[in-house]
C-alpha cells in the first residue's frame, strides 16, 4: 500500500550520477514520502538564494524543515532525516537539506513557523504549531529580559505575493479562528480579574504583573493570527508589521476606523512589552490591562458576528462555498 501511494508520483531516476531537478518537480513525491511516516506532523519549506544572489537573510540553501511528534527520540529523528536526505539527494543534488525544527533556537523556529511555506500538514496542525512556537519564543525572550540581554526584533511578515496561493475550504478556514476565539475567551477571563483590582493591589501582588503581561501578549497574538487569516484569504494581503495589519482593515471595509485604531494601539503596546520590556512600567501594564480587555472583548464579539454573517445561512447551516 505504501509503495502504491508513492507510485502515484513517479520520477524518472537519473541514469548517470546526479541530475539536478527543481524542488517543484520533486515536491509531490516529498509530500507522499512524509505522509508515509506517521511520526511527522508537518513540514515547512524555506527557499534558498536564487542564482548569483547573496544570501542576505534566511538559509544559505533551500531547506525542508520537518516537525516530528514529541514522542520521537533525537536518535530516531536523526536516522529519519538521514534517510530523507538519502532518498532525495540524487534528485536534488544537495541543493535542499532536510532539518528538524527542534534543532533551531526558539527565535529561528518562531520565525520559520510564521514565514516559511507549508508543504505538508493540516491547517489546524500548522496553526497549533505556530502558536506553540510563539509561546516558546515568549518564554525564551522573557529569560533574556531577566538576564538583561538585548532584545530581539519581532518576526517579519513575508509579503503575500511571495507565498504560494492556496485556498482552503470554508471549514478549514473558520476552525482555527473559532479555536483562537475560544482561547481568547480564557485570556479575557483572567484579564477581567486583574481589571477589578485597584493599582496598589495590582502592584503589591507579585504574580499580577507577569500574568497580566502573558495574557495581554497571548490575547493579542490570537487577534493577530485571526486578522492575518482573514486579510490573506479575502484580499491576499499581509502587512509589514502588526500595527499596520490592523490599520489596513478599514481601508478594505473589514472593520471601522475606530476599532482598527484601538487594535493598532494595543499591537504597539504588545511590541513594546515584548521587545522593549525594560521601559514599560507597572502602571502602564495596569492601565493597558483594561484597554486590551475592552478592545479584545469587542474584537471577539464582532469577529463572531462577521463569521455568522459571512459563513452561515438563515437557518444556521454552514455555507460551504464563498
Amino acid at each position: 500500500m505504501a509503495q502504491e501511494h508513492l507510485e502515484q508520483f513517479p520520477l524518472v531516476e537519473p541514469e548517470n550520477g546526479c541530475q539536478r531537478r527543481s524542488l517543484d518537480e520533486v515536491l509531490p513525491r516529498i509530500r507522499a514520502t512524509l505522509a508515509l511516516t506517521p511520526e511527522i506532523r508537518l513540514a515547512y519549506y524555506q527557499p534558498g538564494p536564487s542564482g548569483d544572489h547573496l544570501c542576505l537573510s534566511g538559509p544559505d540553501c533551500a531547506r525542508v524543515v520537518v516537525a516530528f511528534s514529541r514522542k520521537v527520540s533525537d536518535e530516531d529523528i536523526g536516522q529519519r532525516l538521514i534517510k530523507l536526505n538519502g532518498l532525495f539527494a540524487p534528485l536534488l543534488c544537495d541543493t535542499v537539506e532536510f532539518r528538524d525544527i527542534e534543532s533551531f533556537d526558539y527565535r529561528e523556529a518562531c520565525e520559520l513557523s510564521f514565514n516559511a511555506q507549508v508543504i505538508y500538514g493540516s491547517v489546524e496542525t500548522v496553526e497549533r504549531d505556530r502558536l506553540f512556537r510563539y509561546n516558546q519564543f515568549l518564554e525564551w525572550n522573557a529569560g533574556r529580559r531577566s538576564a538583561g540581554e538585548k532584545q530581539e526584533s519581532p518576526p517579519a511578515l513575508m509579503p503575500a505575493f511571495d507565498r504560494t496561493p492556496r485556498v482552503v475550504s470554508v471549514q478549514q478556514f473558520i476552525t482555527p479562528i473559532y479555536r483562537h476565539l475560544k482561547m481568547m475567551e480564557g485570556y479575557l477571563r483572567e484579564l477581567r480579574r486583574f481589571s477589578t483590582m485597584d493599582y496598589r493591589e495590582f502592584a503589591a501582588e507579585s504574580t499580577a504583573r507577569p500574568l497580566a503581561e502573558s495574557y495581554i501578549l497571548k490575547g493579542m497574538q490570537s487577534a493577530i493570527l485571526i486578522t492575518m487569516s482573514v486579510m490573506h484569504r479575502k484580499m491576499r494581503l499581509s502587512a509589514r508589521d502588526y500595527r499596520d495589519l490592523f490599520l489596513l482593515m478599514p481601508v478594505f471595509g473589514f472593520i471601522t476606523r475606530d476599532r482598527s485604531n484601538k487594535l493598532a494601539k494595543c499591537a504597539e503596546f504588545r511590541d513594546r512589552l515584548m521587545f522593549q520590556y525594560e521601559v514599560v512600567t507597572v502602571e502602564e501594564i495596569y492601565q493597558q490591562t483594561v484597554v486590551v480587555l475592552d478592545t479584545l472583548t469587542d474584537f471577539k464579539s464582532y469577529r463572531l458576528e462577521w463569521l455568522f454573517e459571512q459563513y452561515y445561512g438563515p437557518s444556521g447551516e454552514l455555507i460551504q462555498h464563498e
